[in-house]
């Protein structure tokens, strides 16, 4: 999919989104905001503690909202300074160390090239840098022991995390509706 909207009206979207489910079930969803958009001193100091290059599509993401707790109900969009550093580093790196403990699967990128972005308690979503390029952005995996998902780069990501949260509001609105929230 060529990519058609902005980081910002992405962002401020999946911002919409968000807030609706905070909204209607505060106690199950509590409120959670993006980041400060990253400057480029915060990417520059992710890209040495890293030692490569970011995603160009995680880049743009981190310019518009520069990490977030509990993003799409599930998980944290780790900041710059999260990157290579802290305790969601540390979690994205356990979750990733138990995937490659029996060395990749067959296909599979080695653990060198790819990079947590997006961490829970039992998953992570890593952007693999050795995978081929789809409208300016690298491939994304979620794994949680084994690949559970994957998308061709970070924006297509964002726009299933979009998708979920929809359905995830129409749920919980519905429940809402009748009592159960």
């Amino acid at each position: 999919m060529t990519q058609t909207l902005s980081w910002a009206v992405l962002v401020g979207e999946m911002l919409a989104r968000r807030l609706a489910i905070s909204q209607i079930a505060p106690a199950m969803f509590p409120e959670t905001l993006p980041g400060v958009r990253a400057t480029e001193a915060d990417l520059a100091e992710a890209r040495v503690r890293l030692g490569f290059e970011l995603d160009a599509q995680h880049e743009s993401v981190l310019r518009e909202g520069n990490g977030w707790a509990d993003v799409f109900a599930y998980g944290d969009i780790l900041a710059t300074s999260d990157l290579g550093a802290g305790p969601r580093w540390k979690r994205a790196d356990a979750l990733l160390a138990a995937f490659y403990e029996d060395g990749p699967a067959t296909g599979f990128p080695p653990r060198e090239n790819v990079y947590p972005i997006h961490v829970a308690d039992n998953a992570v979503f890593v952007i693999d840098r050795s995978g081929p390029v789809t409208d300016g952005g690298q491939p994304v995996f979620w794994l949680s022991g084994e690949l559970l998902g994957e998308w061709p780069s970070v924006y297509e990501y964002w726009l299933a995390g979009l998708t979920m949260l929809e359905r995830l509001a129409a749920r919980v609105a519905a429940d809402a509706r009748e009592g159960r929230v």
